[in-house]
């Protein structure tokens, strides 16, 4: 078994590591680090800056009708208080005195943050696994859905049915006969033509063959059935899926699933199933308040619930590069430099004028002398 002394993490995926990886492919090598998967968070994180100004607005957008995303990025923690535009050591710029909300689901700022954080993380822990020798597979579980279904009533059926699979008798003999070393579940929801259609993706690791894994999979698979069936929502195996990951690229899947970018940049017209944040962006082009009314029963009916779960033990055993709690990755990092100050009253009018992004932008790409001439030409 390797060492579990962790590598602390000073800055989150905006990092420099990130930022320089396309010519530094050795140090990801040294790093235990699969490069393809980490040159994919690099272009999720360039889409991010690109579309910073987009992100912001949706955030704003969002928070006129989910009233926990409001202040996120906007109120000052403290009304008296300045409010600094700061160099971070990742060597980006941000505002710093600001409320954030910590949202997952609705807050495209705070979930961009936290999902490539959790991809960091769920690719240092295969990486880790998979130099020990295990073996792995991706599970994915859906249940039977109507277009009358409440979202709030399916998702409490799909956690519910999750939570009975891993405390029964069956899969805990499972553990041991297979040696399931744990797993990474992610829940997700889409909307269709049937309706809300919550499911789970399940990446399980263990200590054994690749066809013991399959077997090992399907017997899963069959347990949750089996729940399903017992509860009056009985599903077709063929609405199951399975899959072996063979090395630390497979978990490429995970990561793709949480680019915001993609999200923002492609239409809705041809799309048979919708993400939440699509359905918020066809409502907007539209005006449509059915779209508008999905998001917010969207919004109720997962809030406080956990995106990403990873299974009790897992990240002390295999994660080497140091646990951040949501709060933490959405905490500003270390302040390097403090570039200018901003008045309360100041902050007020670039809230109102939209122009936080292109102060940010114009640090980023041209210096301190340009953020400021975005402030005071508008202000001076």
């Amino acid at each position: 078994m390797q060492s579990n002394k962790k590598t602390p993490r000073k800055t989150s995926p905006g990092s420099e590591f990130l930022d320089n990886i396309g010519s530094n492919v050795a140090s990801a090598d040294s790093q235990g680090v699969t490069v393809s998967v980490y040159k994919r968070l690099q272009t999720l994180n360039k889409r991010s800056r690109k579309l910073r100004k987009e992100i912001f607005q949706l955030r704003k957008d969002i928070g006129k009708f989910i009233p926990r995303v409001k202040p996120c990025g906007c109120y000052p923690i403290n009304k008296a208080n300045d409010i600094e535009v700061v160099r971070g050591e990742s060597g980006r710029s941000f505002f710093t005195g600001l409320q954030h909300c910590k949202s997952v689901w609705t807050c495209p700022v705070c979930s961009l943050k936290i999902s490539l954080e959790r991809a960091l993380e769920v690719q240092d822990i295969c990486v880790n696994a998979f130099e020990e020798g295990l073996n792995a597979s991706f599970v994915t579980l859906t249940i039977p859905h109507q277009i009358f279904d409440k979202c709030v009533d399916l998702k409490k059926t799909v956690s519910n049915s999750w939570r009975k699979v891993t405390n029964s008798r069956a899969y805990k003999d499972l553990k041991i006969k297979y040696k399931i070393r744990g797993y990474i579940r992610a829940l997700e929801i889409t909307k269709g033509s049937n309706g809300w259609h919550p499911h789970l993706h399940v990446l399980f690791l263990a200590d054994a063959s690749k066809g013991e894994i399959v077997a090992m999979s399907e017997s899963i698979i069959n347990q949750w059935l089996a729940v399903l069936g017992s509860g009056d929502r009985a599903a077709s195996r063929a609405a199951q899926n399975l899959q072996l990951v063979y090395n630390s690229d497979g978990i490429e899947d995970y990561i793709t699933k949480w680019d915001l970018s993609k999200e923002l940049t492609e239409g809705h017209t041809k799309k048979t199933s919708r993400t939440p944040l699509m359905i918020f962006k066809e409502f907007q082009s539209t005006g449509d308040e059915d779209l508008l009314n999905d998001y917010k029963e969207f919004a109720r009916a997962f809030h406080g619930a956990r995106q990403l779960t990873f299974s009790r033990g897992l990240k002390e055993e295999f994660l080497k590069i140091g646990d951040m709690t949501d709060e933490e990755i959405v905490k500003d990092e270390k302040v390097d430099e403090v570039l200018f100050v901003l008045s309360p009253g100041l902050w007020k009018d670039i809230v109102r004028n939209n122009l936080e992004a292109a102060i940010l932008n114009a640090y980023d790409e041209h210096g301190i002398k340009a953020a400021m001439k975005v402030t005071v030409r508008r202000y001076g």
